[in-house]
């Protein structure tokens, strides 16, 4: 039923955002998910240098997922 399926995803939301924040404090990133985001655009290691760093980046991000995809979803 609706109702069923609205509450399970309640449930997952706070479950997952539950081991979000654990995780985050585990590595000692105060504030949760927005603490993180904030370190995150402070920090100038957190973006690629250049235009080809970037490239490479999401290339290597690409080969991964279709990796991922081709042996599970054959």
């Amino acid at each position: 039923a609706p109702g069923e399926v609205h509450e399970l995803g309640l449930r997952e939301t706070a479950r997952l955002r539950a081991e979000i924040e654990k995780r985050l404090k585990a590595l000692g990133i105060q504030g949760g998910p927005k603490g993180f985001l904030a370190k995150m655009k402070a920090d100038p290691k957190s973006f690629p240098a250049t235009a080809g760093q970037a490239i490479d980046g999401y290339e290597k991000a690409l080969a991964k997922a279709r990796a991922f995809t081709a042996k599970h979803f054959h």
